[in-house]
């Protein structure tokens, strides 16, 4: 996982070690994304919630590696 902003990368990093669970909120067009600072790695990530606009690709490679995916509606 990773993100842009120096300000909450840290942050994360802090929630994600104390938490018994991890769950990513991205949508769809930030799967797959790569970014400058790296938060955890997707062995710590328990789940992602994403939108149904999610790349059909990222998909199944997320629940491939054992994560859950969670796909909600895109609201207006």
């Amino acid at each position: 996982l990773t993100d842009d902003s120096t300000e909450s990368c840290g942050t994360q990093q802090m929630m994600d070690g104390q938490a018994a669970q991890t769950y990513v909120l991205a949508g769809g067009a930030e799967l797959g994304r790569v970014a400058v600072r790296h938060v955890c790695d997707l062995v710590s990530i328990s789940g992602v919630l994403t939108n149904i606009r999610a790349n059909t690709h990222q998909v199944p490679d997320l629940r491939k590696a054992g994560v859950q995916v969670l796909l909600g509606e895109s609201g207006q």
